[in-house]
């Protein structure tokens, strides 16, 4: 072979690696000398294949993905061995003819690093625009359960709710509770049946469960072709005097007498209120109610004799009508302990009257204001008067009084007992058993007016867990709607029920379901394996799951 020296030569070295996988290309240098162009004539002879230029085929090296550079992008092409699959550009590049050389090249490529820059900074953003503090996060979830409440109580409907959510964004947009809040028809909706009702509902069984007598009244309306039962609870508390809350709203299509009291047995029993402490049922006065011979008074009465009807005239309480009171309640009173509390309230009452503010204006503070320092204050049992009982006492009268406003004998109980000290406990439990019954059943009354305004024509559809929901949100809260923010902050047990996943109906129902079959397969492998082998079991367990899950889906939980 003639090679002149005006001639300039590319050669190509091919170097095989350990690994066999990979090649790398070199150019040859130029010839400057005949000496240097006879060493690469004579390695040419050597390489038989230079003629044809071969190229070595390369194949994915699974190494290669621990490499740092590589390792944000670079990945396996299952399909094809000679191709690389780049995550970032969600596109498949080959490396057969050029191994590492290649994907350096298309990590340079600026389609490749444009798009690793968005990615950056989307990455970016999902850690510090979306994952909110602690605090951030509080208060979006306390502005969505405001905005529930609010709507609740004035009766809007869940679109409406809705559809203020997503003006909200628009107007506070520079706001980061408003721009980041999501608060939807169906959202709304489990905040309320699944949250916030049940909240109100356990204060109120708490308080129950730690007062000595409650009675229950119950009134039936219809709505449509349904039959709607409101179980209304009457208590007294030493904080607000008498508290009426709605316990529960069912649908009872029957209206005997058994079925009234199996519906109150099941509602005390669902609450966990213990039947035992009823005083009384308050109620219309027809045949099913209070009937001689079969009525539902009559059917409770059988089982607590000490039962009594409600709407007794009970407006004022005189102190020489206790004795005959506690006759008649046939309750465990301690007499002379008795005797000495009401000498303490008499002496208190004195007290209070020689004060220079009324009384009707003490108790309205103590009510409205001062009710639950008072009572902490009371059972903590402190001996030191309170701080309003030093503004009140020792002051110079003046010449016109303040024209006495009319307040309701319990509330003036409920402050006579949390000022007294030390604690009246037998007093406590008479007043208790007292107020607990009802003197008519005018706030039942009041629930179906609150029912029609929340279940309109436009709303017929609603099923009545909702509705039942509503009804005690808004009747077993006074709170205003622009203090409930602020309330709701402070709450730690209802911030968490609100974040949880389990509030939403479906998740409950698949709960449900999963919780039902376990049982009926443990009920069914028990009694087949008893009578019949293991595989004939199996096989009626398989069965028994399909029916249930077919059921749920046709139909919802049982």
């Amino acid at each position: 072979m003639a090679i002149h020296s005006s001639i300039q030569l590319d050669v190509e070295i091919i170097e095989e690696e350990e690994s066999s996988n990979e090649i790398e290309y070199e150019p040859a240098a130029e010839s400057k000398n005949s000496n240097s162009i006879s060493r690469l004539s004579s390695n040419t002879m050597e390489k038989k294949t230079i003629s044809s230029k071969s190229k070595r085929y390369c194949k994915f090296n699974k190494e290669w993905i621990k490499i740092s550079k590589y390792a944000s992008f670079l990945q396996e092409c299952r399909s094809d061995s000679s191709l690389a699959h780049c995550c970032v550009c969600k596109s498949n590049f080959s490396i057969a003819n050029g191994g590492k050389y290649l994907i350096d090249r298309h990590l340079e490529q600026a389609s490749h690093k444009r798009l690793a820059a968005i990615e950056a900074e989307n990455k970016s953003r999902l850690m510090f625009d979306f994952i909110h503090p602690p605090s951030q996060l509080t208060s979006m979830i306390a502005a969505e359960l405001t905005l529930v409440y609010h709507g609740i109580r004035h009766a809007h409907s869940y679109n409406s709710q809705s559809c203020t959510v997503d003006v909200s964004k628009k107007l506070f947009h520079d706001s980061t509770i408003a721009k980041n809040i999501s608060c939807g028809r169906t959202k709304a909706r489990e905040l309320a049946v699944n949250v916030l009702a049940p909240y109100f509902s356990s204060k109120i069984i708490k308080a129950i469960n730690q007062n000595h007598f409650y009675s229950l009244s119950f009134d039936a309306s219809n709505k449509g072709h349904k039959k709607m039962f409101p179980f209304i609870i009457n208590y007294f508390t030493m904080e607000r005097g008498i508290v009426r809350s709605v316990i529960e709203v069912i649908e009872q299509p029957h209206e005997t007498a058994n079925h009234v009291v199996a519906s109150l047995r099941e509602v005390l029993e669902m609450n966990n209120i213990d039947i035992k402490k009823m005083t009384s049922i308050g109620a219309d006065n027809t045949n099913v109610n209070y009937g001689q011979y079969h009525s539902a008074f009559s059917l409770l009465k059988s089982d607590f004799p000490n039962l009594i009807k409600g709407f007794c005239d009970l407006n004022q309480i005189k102190f020489h009508q206790i004795e005959k009171c506690i006759d008649f309640l046939r309750m465990d009173i301690d007499r002379d302990k008795l005797f000495d509390e009401m000498s303490i309230l008499q002496s208190k009452f004195k007290e209070l009257n020689s004060y220079r503010e009324s009384l009707s204006r003490q108790i309205s503070q103590y009510i409205n204001n001062d009710a639950r320092s008072v009572y902490e204050e009371f059972n903590n049992d402190l001996c030191n008067e309170s701080h309003d009982e030093d503004n009140l006492i020792h002051k110079p009268t003046t010449e016109n009084h303040e024209r006495e406003m009319e307040f309701r004998s319990d509330q003036f109980w409920s402050f006579l007992l949390a000022k007294s000290k030390p604690m009246c406990i037998e007093m406590h439990k008479i007043i208790s058993y007292v107020y607990s019954i009802p003197c008519s059943n005018a706030f039942v009354e009041g629930v179906f007016s609150h029912m029609k305004s929340a279940w309109t024509a436009s709303r017929n559809s609603m099923v009545n867990e909702t509705i039942a929901a509503e009804l005690k949100i808004r009747l077993n809260s006074t709170m205003a709607c622009e203090d409930f923010f602020s309330f709701a902050q402070t709450q730690p047990q209802l911030i968490k029920c609100a974040k949880s996943q389990q509030k939403y109906s479906f998740e409950k129902k698949r709960a449900t379901v999963s919780v039902n079959i376990n049982r009926e397969v443990q009920t069914l492998i028990s009694s087949s394996l008893s009578n019949l082998d293991g595989i004939q079991a199996l096989l009626e367990y398989d069965m028994l799951r399909e029916i249930q899950m077919l059921r749920f889906l046709k139909h919802g939980p049982p």
